[in-house]
């Protein structure tokens, strides 16, 4: 390249053959649109041959580099082989994902204004690449001026001089995608070996202190996370300027979200209560903080409190979200999902809940759409149970069937929601009380869901409704009269038509068989509505899945169903159902048999060794001439080898 390129890309290669490729070809719209050379240090202990064809199918230069656990020296390494007018870094697990901003700034005359760049970075949690938080890093500036790395890891740029502008150019990030618990503990271990160090060689360089806390979060250890954040608050306790403020936020915050992490709520409250009005701190720190105290004083039942904490911060939301603020480049990585959608998802909810249980929609019709609620399958389904308890434990609303369609489109949500209609009225009246439960019920057989049709729940909600119309006609209420009961009776029969279309008859809640018989839905019909063949797999699958407790219920079920009749139908579901039962017996039978025997067998070895225990004892006591103290233990033998107690003869050398 004669010319002296516009942009310079450096890129540390570490032989990571499933990303690398994904990784250089996003960088080829910019070699298309603007003069870019790409720089590319060969890190790789390996030198695999597959990785070093790719590198050489998109690189302008290869520096090979012989590691030597020094981030820094590899990105300087780069940079002295750059030549262009910019400079940019990347990972070999990053990408650029819209290229477009950065190639329309180094286009303009704007780039001339400035001398470094901020740009958005989205860090991917799964391997589908759904999920992420995003945060804004520095990884754009003008060259010269005796730019270097600085760091043996967690490496950063110096000096950094002129003016930066923001760029809204995404890269991706995979590197914190783990194949498992495992692997996450041994990366964040190896790090904190190189941090300890670098604690000990500069004591006073709040840096390291930070990202140690990041490593022992990550390591589960909450002890260390927090006595790093203690140490990292002590250290910027009265430095004055905005950058001290910002780190010593960074700190306070991370110690109300640790107590938020453990469900500590008391603690949580205290910790906020103890910063919140001390020294200063940054603004995405104090949002940080607003959301946890969010959800402790929801959980201690401070609904008023919470509710404010919530608006405190939805207002910092729409200032903040998306901008890159407060020193971008440095400290705000722990904080990124701060307005991530789960964490917003999660303040809406909270909000709406508070509202709900005063019986006030006004939240709901605020805020409902904006919640992302497939991001709340991330929670572990404590809070999203809570949300359910206060919505439905108010009077009915149609929007309560407008939230369960919402709920329904993701399988975790929908999950929870079937907890608590599973185990029958009984089970979910004691945790939403019968109103709720019956509430819930209505919202789940009204909702209007093209998958995953709760048949079942439509059955019981109506079932439901006749018992109602059946115990206002016994206290003589007027205007129902037969129509209704019939009217409901038909729905309840279309009902079972259908489900038995899309499901398993025999696998499906045996209460849902007693429902039709109860309401005259003539179940022997709907199931000669199934096509014999189709039956036939019916019968083999429930035949194979269910355990014989199971298969009598349903027989007992079914000969109440066809009463006494003999057709292709029932007489498969008696052969296959018999053959079950008389299997699951035999296998019974045969573990019973072998469960007896080695009970006996268990016995006579702990007779074994306690008559070896006695008969080594009494070879002592001879031994020592204590013969009126061996004829004692004789005996007790003879109580052990007796045929009464061990059915087998005594021991003949006594």
């Amino acid at each position: 390249m004669d010319k002296k390129p516009v942009l310079s890309i450096s890129l540390l290669s570490s032989g990571r053959i499933d990303t690398i490729e994904r990784c250089l070809s996003s960088l080829e719209p910019l070699k298309r649109e603007i003069s870019t050379e790409i720089v590319i240090v060969d890190t790789d202990p390996k030198k695999r041959e597959d990785v070093h064809t790719i590198l050489e199918k998109y690189a302008d230069k290869i520096i090979p580099f012989e590691w030597c656990d020094d981030f820094s020296a590899a990105r300087n390494a780069g940079v002295e082989a750059c030549a262009g007018e910019w400079f940019f870094f990347v990972d070999d697990d990053e990408w650029i994902i819209d290229p477009k901003p950065l190639v329309d700034f180094l286009l303009s005359d704007e780039s001339k204004k400035y001398h470094w760049a901020n740009n958005p970075i989205r860090n991917f949690k799964n391997k589908e690449l759904s999920y992420y938080s995003e945060s804004w890093v520095s990884r754009l500036f003008r060259m010269g001026n005796g730019m270097r790395f600085v760091g043996r890891m967690h490496e950063y740029i110096r000096p950094i001089i002129g003016k930066p502008v923001n760029l809204d150019f995404p890269l991706g990030h995979t590197g914190y995608i783990y194949e498992s618990v495992e692997e996450k503990r041994a990366h964040a271990k190896r790090n904190l070996n190189g941090l300890e160090i670098l604690m000990k060689e500069e004591p006073n360089e709040v840096r390291w202190v930070y990202q140690a806390m990041g490593e022992y979060s990550d390591l589960g250890n909450m002890e260390q996370h927090k006595a790093m954040a203690r140490k990292g608050y002590k250290l910027t306790k009265g430095a004055p300027g905005y950058k001290a403020a910002l780190m010593r936020g960074v700190f306070a915050a991370a110690l109300v979200r640790a107590a938020a992490l453990e469900s500590d709520w008391e603690a949580c409250d205290r910790e906020y209560r103890k910063f919140i009005t001390g020294e200063r701190l940054g603004r995405m720190s104090r949002a940080q903080m607003e959301m946890n105290e969010a959800q402790a004083t929801f959980y201690l039942g401070k609904t008023d409190q919470a509710k404010k904490h919530c608006e405190k911060y939805l207002k910092s939301y729409k200032q903040m979200f998306g901008k890159p603020v407060e020193n971008v480049n440095e400290y705000l990585s722990f904080q990124a999902d701060t307005f991530d959608e789960y964490n917003k998802s999660l303040v809406i909810s909270m909000l709406i809940s508070i509202d709900l249980n005063e019986g006030n929609w006004d939240a709901f019709d605020r805020y409902f759409d904006e919640v992302e609620w497939g991001s709340m399958q991330f929670d572990p389904g404590r809070y999203v149970k809570k949300f359910l308890l206060l919505s439905f434990g108010q009077n009915y609303d149609d929007r309560l069937a407008r939230m369960v369609c919402v709920f329904w489109k993701t399988d975790a949500l929908r999950r929870i929601v079937q907890t608590f209609l599973r185990d029958g009225a009984s089970q979910g009246a004691m945790e939403l009380g019968n109103a709720g439960y019956w509430n819930l019920m209505r919202a789940v057989a009204e909702a209007d869901v093209d998958e995953h049709i709760p048949w079942d729940v439509k059955i019981f909600w109506e079932d439901h409704k006749l018992s109602v119309y059946r115990r206002q006609e016994q206290a003589g209420s007027d205007g129902l009269g037969n129509s209704i009961v019939k009217d409901t009776r038909n729905r309840i029969r279309d009902l079972y038509t259908k489900m038995y279309e899309h499901n398993n008859p025999l696998i499906l809640d045996p209460r849902l068989w007693k429902i039709g018989m109860r309401d005259g839905a003539v179940l022997d019909e709907r199931i000669r509505e199934i096509p014999f063949e189709q039956w036939q797999v019916c019968v083999d699958r429930f035949t194979e899945k269910v355990d014989v407790g199971f298969a009598k219920e349903m027989w007992d079920i079914m000969e109440d169903v066809y009463l006494g009749a003999e057709d292709e139908w029932c007489g498969y579901f008696r052969l296959k159902t018999a053959e079950k039962i008389l299997a699951g017996e035999n296998e019974l039978r045969k573990k019973k048999e072998q469960e007896s025997r080695e009970r006996q067998s268990a016995v006579e070895t702990e007779m074994r060794e306690i008559i070896e225990k006695l008969e080594k004892k009494v070879e002592e006591l001879i031994a020592a001439g204590m013969m009126d103290e061996a004829e004692k233990v004789m005996k007790e033998i003879q109580k052990y080898t007796s045929d009464e107690i061990s059915g087998q003869p005594k021991n003949k050398a006594l």
